[in-house]
C-alpha cells in the first residue's frame, strides 16, 4: 500500500509531519475498507479494536443522550479525517455510533498495529494528544448547544427555583409567546394563557387573577413548563370572490414544490435527491413529525403532507432544519446560488410561513448545522 497511499496520508493532519520512511511502514499496515451510504461502521457501547481513517467520502458520528435516550449528532468527518482512536487508548468501549453518510472508502488500522504506532512515533503521539484535546472540546460543546436549542425551541421547562416565577412571566411576555405556561408545585397547578405576549386567562384554584398571581409569585420552588402554540393561519385567499383558510400543510406543499424546483434548476434533480437524503437521514431521529412528510425529486417531484396530523411548531421547526441543510450541502458544492432566497413568492403564503415564524426558524437553523 506504499506508493500513492504514503501520498494521500501526508494530507491525513495526524500524519503531516511524520518522515516519508515511517509513513511507508504504517501504510503497509492499513486495511482498506468500504462501507455503503447508511451503513454503521461502529457503535457506540462497542469493543474498540480498531482505527479508521477516510480515504474518501462522509460520516457522522453521533451519541446517545443519557437522560434523554436520544441520538444526537456530534460531528461530521471528511477525507483525511479519523475516528475510533479514543476506544483504543482508554480501552474503553466505543463512545459514539459513526455512520456512513455517503458511500466511503476507510483505511483501517488494528490495534495491536495503533500501539506500535504510538510507541515508535513521538510526533505522532503529540499530534494525536493535541488533535484529542480539541475534539472532545468541540463534540461537548454541539452537545450542550443543540441540546439546548431543541429544548427551548420547542418545550422550553426546568425548576422554577433556577429562575423565579416573576422573571418567567417576563420572559414570556418578552418572546411574545403564544400558548401555554404550567406552574407545578406539589399537587398545586397553575395554567398561564397566552396570546402575543398578553396573559389571556389563569387557571389556577379558581382564583381570580390578581389573587392568583400575588399567590403564584411567592413559589420558590416547583416546575415549569412552556408550551408555544403555532398561530393559527387566517389568511384568506379570493381566487373567484370566494376565500378559504390556508392551512399550514396545504402552505409548505405549495412553498417546498416552489424551492426544489428552484433547486432542480440549478442542479439537477439527481444531485438535489441525493442531498435530500442525505439532509432527511441526518434530522430524523430527532424529529418523529418527520414520518408526516413524503419529499422526492427524482425521478419526478412529489411533495406529499400528512393533512390528518395536528400541526405544531415542531413540524415547521423540522421543515426549516431540512431545507437550510439542503441549501448549506448545495451552498458548499454548487455554484449558482447567489440570487435564491428562502422567501415564497406567493404573498398570503409568505405572510402565512411569516405568522408561523418559518423564516426565524430557518434563520436559526444555520447556527445549529453550522459545523
Amino acid at each position: 500500500m506504499a506508493g500513492r497511499s504514503v501520498d494521500n496520508l501526508k494530507k491525513v493532519p495526524l500524519f503531516v509531519n511524520i518522515p516519508n520512511h515511517e509513513l511507508d511502514n504504517i501504510a503497509d499496515k492499513l486495511e482498506p475498507v468500504s462501507y455503503k451510504n447508511n451503513d454503521i461502521i461502529i457503535t457506540e457501547g462497542g469493543e474498540g479494536n480498531c482505527l479508521f481513517i477516510i480515504n474518501r467520502g462522509e460520516v457522522t458520528v453521533s451519541a446517545t443522550i443519557p437522560e434523554e435516550m436520544e441520538e444526537i449528532a456530534l460531528t461530521h468527518l471528511y477525507e483525511g479525517d479519523y475516528f475510533g482512536e479514543m476506544a483504543l487508548i482508554t480501552g474503553e468501549p466505543r463512545s459514539a455510533t459513526v455512520r456512513a453518510t455517503t458511500d466511503v472508502n476507510l483505511w483501517k488500522l488494528d490495534k495491536a498495529d495503533f500501539d506500535t504506532m504510538i510507541m515508535h512515533s513521538p510526533d505522532i503521539t503529540l499530534s494525536l494528544t493535541h488533535m484529542l484535546s480539541q475534539r472532545l472540546k468541540d463534540s461537548n460543546l454541539k452537545v450542550e448547544q443543540r441540546e439546548r436549542y431543541y429544548k427551548n425551541q420547542i418545550s422550553p421547562k426546568g425548576k422554577i427555583e433556577n429562575i423565579g416565577v416573576f422573571n418567567l412571566l417576563k420572559y414570556v411576555e418578552e418572546n411574545s409567546l403564544t400558548g401555554r405556561l404550567y406552574l407545578q408545585n406539589n399537587d398545586n397547578q397553575a395554567i398561564f394563557l397566552y396570546e402575543k405576549g398578553q396573559l389571556s386567562n389563569l387557571d389556577y384554584a379558581g382564583k381570580d387573577e390578581d389573587e392568583a398571581l400575588d399567590e403564584l409569585l411567592k413559589w420558590d420552588k416547583g416546575a415549569f413548563r412552556i408550551e408555544p402554540k403555532i398561530y393559527e393561519i387566517i389568511h384568506q385567499i379570493q381566487p373567484a370572490a370566494e376565500s378559504r383558510t390556508i392551512q399550514p400543510a396545504k402552505v409548505f406543499e405549495r412553498y417546498l414544490n416552489e424551492k426544489f424546483l428552484d433547486f432542480i434548476k440549478i442542479a439537477g434533480a439527481r444531485n438535489i435527491q441525493i442531498t435530500l437524503n442525505r439532509s432527511t437521514h441526518k434530522f430524523k431521529s430527532y424529529f418523529d413529525v418527520s414520518k408526516a412528510f413524503n419529499i422526492q425529486v427524482a425521478p419526478s417531484l412529489m411533495i406529499k403532507i400528512n393533512h390528518s396530523e395536528k400541526w405544531t411548531d415542531k413540524h415547521t421547526l423540522y421543515l426549516a432544519i431540512l431545507l437550510r441543510d439542503v441549501v448549506r450541502s448545495m451552498e458548499r458544492d454548487i455554484v449558482g446560488l447567489d440570487l435564491w432566497s428562502p422567501r415564497c413568492t406567493i404573498p398570503a403564503f409568505d405572510s402565512a410561513l411569516q405568522n408561523i415564524q418559518f423564516y426565524d426558524y430557518y434563520d436559526q437553523a444555520l447556527d445549529f448545522i453550522r459545523e
